[in-house]
């Protein structure tokens, strides 16, 4: 059996630290850029998917307004020729309270959001300037009270149902061509 140097040992020992500094270096450097490039990826791939679930949520809204739209004017002409205050509405008819209670906080979360010409949840291709124009179309009705919206004509009305259906087709044509 042959001895080997013990120099040559200490240099079979250097490298063999090297090479797992090199290693545990090479490993550090690649978690580094998963960290931060991959972390953008996944941020972004999060956020198109918020983005899309937040797409449905307003499209779901937009239809329970249209839908309730319609009804807030024969809640207000039972309200007025029952005599009623809104307390009495709440008690003696909680089935029109809460349709008009949904009305109202529907209306006002959708108004927000399209008034907002940086909200992030809508995706890029979603035009601002279609939403700003929604937007203005649901500020002849803010803030969304019984009264607020009773008052207007049935024609009122029905241009703004008209505008809630364009804006729900004006969604379905986007998703269509981006997602």
């Amino acid at each position: 059996m042959t001895s080997v140097p013990s120099d040559w040992l200490s240099w079979a020992d250097f490298f063999a630290k090297v090479g797992q500094f090199l290693f545990g270096f090479c490993t550090l450097v690649l978690a580094l850029w998963a960290a931060i490039f991959k972390r953008k990826e996944l941020f972004r791939a999060e956020l198109t998917k918020k983005q899309l679930d937040e797409l449905e949520k307003v499209r779901v809204a937009l239809q329970s307004v249209f839908f309730d739209l319609y009804y807030i004017s024969t809640i207000e002409q039972v309200m007025r020729t029952m005599g009623w205050n809104m307390d009495q509405l709440k008690e003696n008819d909680p089935e029109s309270w809460g349709q008009y209670q949904r009305y109202k906080n529907t209306s006002l979360d959708l108004f927000y959001k399209f008034s907002d010409a940086n909200y992030y949840l809508f995706p890029e291709w979603i035009e601002k300037e279609r939403r700003k124009q929604f937007a203005d179309s649901m500020k002849a009705f803010a803030p969304f009270t019984l009264i607020a919206t009773a008052s207007k004509s049935q024609g009122e009305r029905e241009t703004y149902a008209v505008e809630i259906t364009k804006i729900k087709e004006y969604f379905d044509r986007a998703l269509q061509t981006h997602a």
